[in-house]
């Protein structure tokens, strides 16, 4: 059995034990990716390595259908310090939104049933009760949180003396949900009369070195936590979803070798780089963009931003290795 799941196991009984049944009225979902040294005396951890760790125990209801999440992450390093990496967490509406092909809705994630589910966990030939899913006017905890490390972590529990529980050096994040799944009755729509969802949740983090030369050495570091509402605006908005896709898939949706070119271009001269910034967003609003949305010319990957990066090397006569 993988270590992750057994790990999750001992956390998910006492759980379940204690009214809460994941896998049936609850989905949890879980990651930890480490680019670097991660050295932990909880659970013990000795790695130098790019890993990553992901988890989902969710409930099954009728015809295969899951309450959907979506996780994903990517790097760019070879040093093992973790100045390259991207990650998306999200479920729900969220996850929905994320994954589509074009615009979505809110509730686009509920689950059409044709009658209110019952889970039945059992430990063994022992019952441990139903567990149907909660309607209006109940209540259920939604956890949701991250733990992100970049850089360097020393830490002491007061436990073990004079040496550190725990020892990062990189990137290493750790994310979390345990988010409850709602039903609800429909039955004045026959073609869904009983419907499960659960709360929408959206975390990312983007780190990237931009690194020309030694002495223009830079770190850009963005990072998003939301839920609900927020989450799902932030996952339908075209900018934001494109960029996202862009960490997931990097292959359909990433930078090609005009971004690299554009981006050198803008980055080599640390005193022109403010000067260039702004000729690439004056160019992108020129061609009916919002300025602001200019980070899809270098970092999108769709045809039609492709054909923009060309357009845009041709109209200022920026020399590229390898581009166009």
């Amino acid at each position: 059995m993988n270590k992750i799941v057994l790990r999750s196991t001992l956390i998910v009984l006492p759980v379940i034990l204690a009214g809460c049944a994941i896998g049936f009225d609850h989905t949890l979902f879980v990651t930890k990716s480490n680019v670097g040294v991660d050295f932990d005396t909880k659970p013990p951890t000795a790695e130098i390595s790019i890993a990553r760790r992901e988890l989902v125990i969710a409930p099954s209801f009728e015809g295969g259908q899951t309450p959907p999440v979506v996780g994903g992450f990517r790097t760019g390093n070879r040093l093992l310090f973790g100045m390259d990496v991207s990650s998306v967490f999200a479920g729900g509406d969220a996850a929905f939104a994320l994954s589509g092909n074009g615009p979505s809705a809110d509730h686009d994630a509920l689950l059409c049933l044709s009658a209110p589910p019952v889970g039945k966990p059992r430990l063994g030939p022992i019952p441990l009760g139903t567990y149907p899913l909660p309607e209006k006017g109940e209540i259920r905890p939604f956890i949701f949180g991250t733990d992100t490390t970049f850089g360097i972590k020393v830490a002491w529990s007061g436990l073990t003396a004079q040496f550190p529980d725990s020892l990062k050096i990189g990137f290493n994040r750790k994310e979390l949900a345990l988010a409850p799944v709602f039903g609800n009755n429909n039955a004045n729509n026959p073609l869904c009369p009983y419907g499960a969802e659960m709360p929408a949740f959206l975390a990312t983090i983007d780190i990237a070195s931009n690194t020309t030369t030694l002495q223009s050495f830079g770190i850009d570091y963005l990072q998003s936590f939301s839920t609900g509402s927020a989450a799902v605006k932030l996952a339908q908005d075209p900018y934001v979803r494109q960029l996202l896709l862009a960490r997931l898939d990097r292959a359909s949706y990433g930078p090609d070798k005009n971004s690299q070119c554009i981006r050198q271009w803008r980055d080599e001269d640390p005193a022109q780089k403010t000067k260039r910034a702004q000729i690439i967003n004056n160019w992108w609003a020129s061609q009916g963009h919002n300025a602001k949305d200019s980070a899809l010319l270098i970092n999108a990957g769709e045809k039609q931003f492709a054909d923009a990066r060309a357009a845009f090397i041709r109209d200022n006569n920026i020399p590229c290795n390898g581009g166009q």
